[in-house]
């Protein structure tokens, strides 16, 4: 993925394998780490990874979060004129937490990004970034296997769930959701909303897999280990796999999911 690369080429000033950038961006975690951790440098999960300036003259300066296997949570800040080309074997959200940027895909389509953009980028999409002014992301690399199923479709996509309209959404018990993708193991992007969409709460309850959140319609409190998040829009979260914790939503609420780290059913 990209950013993840970004960092470690900035870290090294060499490209680096994308097996080398899972043991260089992030360090691994015991699977007991599980705590909720909202998405920004001030987090006490975050981990300060890099610092400098590229070749091409572009500041960077990351973080990351725990992770497990082949998924990679962090935030990029840059500024400057290029991040260069890059193919990745992993799948891709970011959510743009400020400033612009534009994208360019190997085929020359360009995507210009600003605050508040949600991007997917399937793998096996080269792209570049450019015109990076005040940027800063926030973003999840996941993937269940570089050859098994995906409904992804070809090319860096800007993502609209809080756009989404009724029929878009389907039932599935006491949720309404709307898929962008999904492959294997449970893996999905998803847009969340609660069916009757009225005020809920529940919890606590055990996570039977790892979400990384972006609060796109309403608000929501969530707390875990004695510490309660309140979220509005705008706000991104990271819930590990493992994590006990209750939730109360707004009637209005709803949320853009990463889904990965899924328990297997037996």
């Amino acid at each position: 993925m990209w950013t993840r690369w970004a960092i470690s080429a900035a870290i090294l000033a060499v490209s680096v394998s994308p097996a080398a950038l899972n043991a260089q961006t992030a360090p691994a975690v015991p699977s007991s780490a599980t705590r909720l951790a909202r998405l920004n440098a001030q987090s006490p999960l975050a981990i300060a990874r890099a610092n400098t300036v590229t070749a091409e003259g572009t500041r960077v300066i990351g973080h990351s979060f725990p992770r497990s296997g082949g998924v990679n949570v962090g935030l990029s800040d840059l500024n400057g004129p290029v991040m260069p080309m890059y193919t990745p074997k992993f799948s891709e959200v970011i959510y743009v937490y400020d400033g612009s940027a534009t994208f360019t895909d190997s085929k020359g389509a360009k995507t210009d990004v600003r605050k508040g953009d949600i991007v997917f980028i399937p793998r096996g999409t080269a792209y570049e970034g450019t015109n990076f002014v005040n940027y800063k992301h926030a973003y999840v690399t996941f993937e269940s296997g570089p050859e098994e199923r995906s409904t992804a479709t070809p090319g860096l996509q800007v993502l609209h769930p809080d756009t989404l309209a009724n029929d878009a959404f389907k039932i599935e018990g006491p949720a309404r959701r709307h898929y962008f993708y999904e492959a294997t193991d449970g893996v999905s992007v998803r847009a969340w909303e609660a069916a009757e969409r009225k005020a809920t709460s529940f919890g606590p309850v055990t996570a039977a897999s790892s979400e990384f959140i972006i609060v796109v319609q309403g608000t929501a409190s969530m707390t875990n280990a004695g510490e309660t998040f309140d979220l509005k829009v705008g706000d991104a979260v990271l819930l590990p796999k493992g994590a006990i914790f209750s939730a109360k939503n707004s009637a209005d609420f709803r949320k853009l999911a990463v889904v990965f780290d899924r328990e297997e059913k037996k």
